[in-house]
């Protein structure tokens, strides 16, 4: 089996990225997609990632990669290919198109999530792609979307004492992940994960 995520979003992000400490596309784009693949493909876990970085747009004046892509190898040979970029032309706000293939040896799922089936357009704005920012679309005077959701799923497990959908060491593996897909494209070279083993290189570091 193999899976892949390609994610762009508009240049705001990296716009708002460029000055901070340096933050790739993997720390603070492809988390969200490589934490939905892992929680996919439980119990298989990653053991190997290999990773590459380009910048043109945003590198001339910071240390921000335009885009990143990143390959992780699971413990049964499955592979979770990546891509995240911040690079697309301004165009609506907040913009995110978003491509995902699973392919099995016994089916294959393809997911077109790039919003291009909903079109605004106006003489004004021209084409508007409503429902399409990762945060959500204005709604009067809040903001509907997968934020709000996952915004009022942690606020009631506090509250009603529910347990969280995401265990603190399903988040610290994708942490894990995403770190050595930094360290992967610092290097030019695969990188073998931590299982919390202090021995491992990346442990350390």
């Amino acid at each position: 089996m193999t899976c892949l995520v390609s994610r762009n979003v508009t240049r705001e992000l990296g716009d708002k990225i460029t000055g901070r400490t340096k933050m790739s596309p993997a720390a603070m784009e492809a988390t969200h997609d490589l934490d939905f693949l892992l929680w996919c493909l439980r119990p298989r876990k990653p053991v190997r990632v290999y990773s590459q970085q380009s910048g043109k747009l945003f590198a001339r004046d910071s240390d921000t990669p335009d885009h990143q892509w990143i390959m992780v190898t699971m413990d049964d040979g499955t592979t979770i290919t990546v891509g995240a970029g911040w690079i697309l032309p301004l165009g609506y706000k907040n913009y995110s198109q978003c491509w995902i293939e699973v392919i099995g040896t016994e089916g294959a799922l393809t997911i077109d999530d790039t919003h291009k089936e909903v079109q605004f357009n106006t003489v004004k704005n021209g084409i508007q792609y409503p429902m399409s920012t990762m945060p959500g679309e204005p709604v009067d005077h809040v903001f509907a979307g997968p934020m709000k959701a996952e915004t009022d799923h942690f606020i009631e497990a506090i509250v009603y004492d529910r347990p969280v959908m995401v265990k603190p060491s399903e988040a610290r593996e994708v942490m894990d992940v995403y770190t050595a897909a930094d360290l992967s494209a610092e290097r030019g070279e695969p990188v073998s994960l931590p299982r919390n083993d202090t021995s491992n290189p990346l442990a350390a570091e």
